[in-house]
């Protein structure tokens, strides 16, 4: 997990890691913040949003970087091409989601590096007509789209969470993805790989993340959690 202060452009403040992706590890460790919650839809997450949620609930704001990707697996014209004959039709569906999206991770482009309260208004600006014109787009789609259609999957997965998915419209400080806490725990190689030298392998990681020292139960070979946390506050 990457905890950050309320100052998205400083570093990470916390890194905790979790042996497997049980919903408890996340409800433990952030049983008394309030603030945003950036990540992705993992279900084990639900239990912070909820309204009579013990202090307040969380806000959710989930990754553009995850819902793309659903869409780019079935528009992916290079990919598809080396498969051959094993080749899925490419969707045109997917292909214009794809777009659509690249437009937004364009305008983020431009403003990064901004103040929190300028991306704010160029996203009022440019980012939500665009939007607004996507949700429309794919609420049109899916009702010619049968059941069996692969691309009704990334389709529902946005607009079943599209509160979530458009958090970043009315707060500054939330990233369009969560690729900067992914990146993050890369240092952590937390594969398999690493398993077999774990004590040195914690060692170095916590003189690597001074913070990391107070980790209870880390372990190299755990899957660990990957969010980011904004404006944080905690009662303990």
């Amino acid at each position: 997990m990457t905890g950050r202060l309320a100052d998205s452009r400083r570093r990470p403040a916390l890194y905790y890691a979790s042996r497997d992706r049980r919903q408890e590890h996340p409800e433990r460790h952030l049983k008394n913040f309030t603030g945003i919650l950036q990540a992705d839809a993992y279900g084990g997450y639900n239990p912070l949003f909820k309204v009579d949620r013990n202090p307040v609930p969380l806000t959710q704001a989930l990754c553009w970087a995850h819902s793309r990707r659903k869409f780019f697996v079935l528009a992916d014209i290079a990919s598809n091409a080396k498969r051959g004959k094993n080749a899925a039709p490419i969707s045109p569906v997917a292909l214009e989601a794809v777009k659509r999206i690249d437009a937004l991770f364009d305008i983020e482009r431009d403003i990064n590096g901004l103040s929190a309260n300028e991306r704010l208004q160029r996203r009022q600006k440019d980012s939500r007509p665009l939007i607004d014109a996507l949700q429309t787009w794919l609420r049109s789609e899916r009702t010619k789209l049968s059941r069996s259609s692969p691309v009704t999957e990334p389709i529902d997965y946005m607009l079943k969470r599209w509160d979530g998915f458009t958090a970043f419209l009315s707060d500054g400080r939330v990233c369009l993805t969560n690729n900067a806490a992914e990146r993050a725990l890369r240092g952590f190689a937390l594969g398999r790989k690493s398993s077999h030298d774990r004590p040195s392998m914690k060692k170095r990681m916590q003189n690597r993340h001074p913070l990391s020292r107070s980790l209870k139960g880390w372990s190299p070979a755990g899957t660990g959690h990957r969010e980011s946390i904004i404006d944080g506050r905690s009662n303990s």
